[in-house]
């Protein structure tokens, strides 16, 4: 039974490693940060950060778009807040945007987990995209929406130099 339980693990783990682009053997010697330094924000990001973080911005992100992106987290599902998310999908399509879930394969820690909480709020399956088919349509896409994506954040991008999300970007 116990070899079984590895086994399983040990498939689990080499998934999780494919879908994170991560080598096994870096994240067991806990390797959690990359050579090349963070650039440096220019100033047009920073404007542009400023920009989306003002609610009438946001507002006018989210009332002009035609298509839209919502990757659904682990935190969402730890919240329990499908339901929420569905809601926001509906006055979304409602006002005429195009709404698209990406699944990322092992979101909600298990291959599929997501696709079943989103499906249990009548979110339709053919709406459920995985990465490889979403990829090309972030350029067809005029805002996207991370929910719940809290858990996967790399705590050293925000003091480590050298890590692959750079401090300015979760401010």
């Amino acid at each position: 039974m116990g070899g079984i339980i590895g086994a399983s693990g040990l498939l689990l783990t080499q998934i999780m490693c494919s879908s994170m682009n991560r080598k096994l053997g870096e994240i067991l010697t806990g390797k959690t940060s990359v050579s090349d330094a963070c650039p440096a924000p220019s100033i047009e990001t920073k404007a542009e950060n400023k920009a989306l973080n003002d609610s009438d911005s946001f507002t006018t992100i989210l009332k002009n778009a035609k298509k839209s992106l919502l990757f659904p987290g682990y935190g969402m599902a730890l919240a329990q807040a499908q339901s929420l998310v569905k809601s926001l999908a509906d006055q979304l399509e409602a006002q005429g945007t195009e709404v698209i879930f990406a699944i990322h394969p092992v979101a909600g820690r298990m291959p599929g987990y997501m696709n079943v909480i989103l499906c249990e709020v009548d979110i339709p399956y053919d709406k459920l995209w995985e990465m490889d088919a979403v990829n090309s349509e972030f350029k067809n896409c005029d805002m996207t929406i991370v929910v719940g994506a809290n858990d996967v954040i790399n705590p050293a991008a925000k003091s480590a130099e050298g890590t692959p999300i750079c401090a300015v970007c979760l401010s």
